[in-house]
């Protein structure tokens, strides 16, 4: 019977005009999106790159002429004499800006600018001006070739944690990245997928029908096909989109050629950017699988928990209007995990951390994140996968008891007493 409700369900949601036009569209708007945007920026760059003149207002000239020297593919950079007269020319559209350069190399370095580009444009110029500064107050010194590799030279530095079975180099942003990923998958598919859920056992329910399917078919049964059958629904969504995009991409990866063209392209025109990426963990870095693999393995089952919320909201509330106030009650499980997964990093072995880790509804997404971090006793381990392994089945139940209870109550909202008397009557 499971089979066949599970069967029903994913093939009558499947073959509705809406689910395939919503396939469809998804990928299309979004990449139509991500070709629009990437026109415009490159037709901005193109109007732009004859007007990025910044005016340089240098006592000694030595400033001036290293950034000539340096020759940067997005400005070029002329002399200022006064520097009322260059704002005013900036103001004007004149020049895109003006760099004042402090005449003891010591003090403020500013840039004065209609308007304010974006974040990675201003990094990019700043690390360009200040790299090139440095380098002149580093000849003025007429160092040796030999000092200067010396100062040049940025060795990385790795926090390395030691294990029983050796050394393990998995940072703490690993850990916390794990977690928001488990965290952002369980609340996309629990709002949806889960509200999905929701949705068909309030129209079952309200048009009458749950009580001829529960009449012959369990609650749990009934509840754990339309869940299995909206998970299912949501992966075959994900696999299409996914499908979909790389063929687009695929198919008009010449045209994506004009993604080279955007603006400020960091790695490009900042001196600093291969020194950052240096400072990231090196050849040593390794990521353990058991703990990406454990979140792969219990994200099923967050999803069983959590859609089962959704399922038991459904059922006690006959209203949408009703039932979209309360599905903040549904959504609150997964905003806690999220706030969790960003303090896993500070304090892993916290209490607040490791009951996280161990409590159904949170146990997906902070439990590989605290095992990424720090070595997680196996009993906490073993005792997280149980407690979630178990208590999937266990909410499908508690839904499945509520659904049966509200059956009759028709046109009031059960209160605490109601729910306690329908979970435990017999």
């Amino acid at each position: 019977m499971l089979g066949v409700i599970f069967a029903s369900e994913y093939l009558r949601k499947v073959k509705t005009r809406v689910f395939v036009v919503v396939t469809l569209l998804v990928p299309l708007v979004l990449f139509a999106i991500g070709i629009t945007v990437a026109v415009v920026a490159s037709d901005s760059d193109d109007e732009q790159e004859e007007a990025q003149q910044i005016a340089v207002l240098d006592p000694s000239g030595d400033i001036l002429a290293a950034l000539r020297e340096a020759e940067h593919g997005d400005y070029q950079f002329t002399a200022a004499t006064n520097a009322e007269a260059a704002k005013q020319a900036v103001i004007d559209g004149g020049y895109y800006g003006l760099l004042t350069i402090p005449a003891d190399l010591d003090g403020r370095f500013n840039l004065y600018v209609r308007q304010v580009g974006w974040i990675g444009e201003q990094h990019a110029l700043r690390s360009f001006v200040l790299g090139t500064v440095r380098e002149v107050r580093l000849s003025r010194h007429e160092l040796s070739p030999a000092l200067r590799a010396v100062l040049d030279a940025r060795p990385s530095f790795d926090v390395v944690r030691l294990t029983d079975e050796g050394e393990d180099r998995s940072d703490r942003m690993t850990g916390v990245i794990v977690g928001s990923v488990s965290a952002m998958l369980l609340l996309g598919f629990a709002v949806l997928y889960g509200g999905n859920v929701m949705q068909a056992v309030m129209e079952e329910k309200a048009s009458r029908m749950a009580e001829i399917v529960v009449s012959a078919v369990r609650p749990f049964d009934l509840l754990l096909g339309k869940i299995l059958a909206a998970g299912a629904i949501g992966l075959t969504q994900v696999a299409a989109w996914i499908a979909l995009s790389s063929l687009l991409l695929l198919v008009a990866s010449p045209v994506l050629g004009l993604l080279d063209a955007l603006p400020g392209d960091f790695a490009a025109s900042s001196p600093d950017a291969s020194s950052a990426l240096a400072e990231l963990p090196g050849d040593g870095f390794s990521l353990s699988p058991v703990p990406v693999l454990l979140a792969i393995l219990l994200l099923p089952f967050g999803f069983l928990i959590h859609a089962s919320l959704f399922a038991s909201l459904g059922a006690m509330f006959e209203s949408p209007t009703e039932a979209q106030n309360a599905t903040f009650v549904g959504v609150l499980p997964i905003i806690a995990s999220w706030i969790m997964v960003t303090q896993v990093g500070q304090m892993p072995d916290s209490a607040f951390i490791v009951f996280g880790s161990l409590f159904p509804f949170s146990a997906p997404a902070i439990l590989p994140a605290r095992m990424l971090i720090t070595d997680v006793p196996a009993w906490q381990v073993a005792t997280g996968i149980a407690l979630c392994v178990a208590g999937s089945p266990a909410m499908v139940w508690l839904a499945g008891r509520i659904l049966r209870g509200t059956l009759l109550s028709y046109g009031q909202i059960p209160t605490l007493r109601d729910i306690k008397r329908i979970l435990f009557s017999d």
